[in-house]
């Protein structure tokens, strides 16, 4: 799914600020749900990542390499 790869690549493997991070899209209510293991003292910066991340994806910020 695009939006679990999105957030994988930028939370986990670049900031490297989560052990976990997935998400769930409802595209018939048009619900994305993340769920992520952080430390609690990058809280924070976990959910400026996603907010952008969300902001990306709702602009159509996707490439071939987001996922499938």
């Amino acid at each position: 799914m695009v939006p679990s790869s999105k957030l994988f690549v930028n939370i986990r493997e670049r900031e490297n600020i989560a052990y976990h991070v997935d998400s769930k899209l409802e595209s018939h209510k048009g619900v994305l749900t993340v769920i992520s293991g952080i430390d609690l003292e990058k809280y924070d910066r976990a959910v400026e990542i996603i907010k952008e991340q969300v902001a990306a994806m709702k602009r159509g910020g996707f490439t071939e390499r987001d996922g499938t």
